[in-house]
């Protein structure tokens, strides 16, 4: 059972993608430096920038009744600070979380005023029915938690296989992502528990808008229940003014 927790979603989340697309490596070249030296790669074509600014509609989707939809808008700065806050519906309005790096997460609740540290403990949990861990919100570059491999190989596409490094604190062992070679872009996930794939995050329609090119849709799913979260890209800055006043608990109190 999901479990409802004063906390929140980003992606992913994870990084959708804000690259220079002029810059494209080709896939040939670099996979002669070995399977980590790609997946590094790959993690700074999703993060290329200073800071970031983005808009998206979450959509949790159950496999039968009604779909419900979120107004979120994150901030980031330096691929380890990120400021999250959801816009609407008004019963969500106003709650806030703040990312110092991987270890450090604070959220915020309007309806009680106050702000918790989220327990290394907890962070195994999923948020507001959605198909997401706190954990999972922290997760920003792969390259910096797992060790990888080459998989399996198409014409169009290479899997890796990640392993989790010792001194990792995420909660995931084992994944599987899929590497894009025409974009040099991460546009599937796969996530285990033990040799089982519980979860999916699938990346879609991959845009550019002038230099900047990155996906506009992205997709979770629970592979138990056919639950799933859709993250929908409404807008981006990318390398605005975003001060480190922002990154504060007092901002997030402060609805900054």
């Amino acid at each position: 059972m999901r479990t409802l927790l004063t906390g929140v979603l980003v992606a992913l989340i994870w990084p959708m993608g804000g690259v220079q697309a002029a810059q494209t490596p080709d896939f040939e070249t670099v996979r002669k430096q070995g399977a980590e030296a790609v997946l590094a790669l790959a993690d700074k074509r999703h993060n290329d920038f200073t800071t970031r600014q983005w808009r998206f509609k979450m959509v949790l989707k159950p496999k039968s009744g009604e779909s419900r939809s979120m107004l979120v808008s994150v901030r980031e700065k330096n691929r380890k600070l990120r400021l999250v806050r959801f816009e609407a519906p008004g019963d969500v309005k106003g709650m806030s979380v703040l990312i110092r790096g991987k270890k450090t997460m604070y959220v915020y609740s309007p309806q009680t005023d106050n702000v918790r540290r989220v327990a290394t403990h907890a962070r195994r949990q999923t948020f507001m029915g959605s198909d997401l861990t706190f954990d999972d919100m922290s997760q920003i570059d792969f390259s910096v938690d797992f060790l990888a491999r080459f998989g399996k190989e198409t014409a169009t596409h290479i899997w890796f296989d990640l392993t989790r490094k010792a001194e990792s604190p995420t909660q995931w062992k084992r994944l599987r992502v899929r590497l894009d070679k025409k974009w040099f872009l991460l546009d599937r996930v796969e996530y285990f528990e033990g040799s089982r794939a519980v979860k999916t995050q699938t990346r879609y329609a991959p845009k550019q808008e002038g230099d900047v090119a990155y996906y506009s849709k992205v997709v979770f799913k629970d592979v138990a229940s056919g639950h799933k979260t859709a993250i929908l890209m409404l807008s981006q800055k990318i390398n605005v003014n975003l001060p480190d006043s922002l990154f504060t608990k007092r901002s997030l109190v402060r609805g900054l």
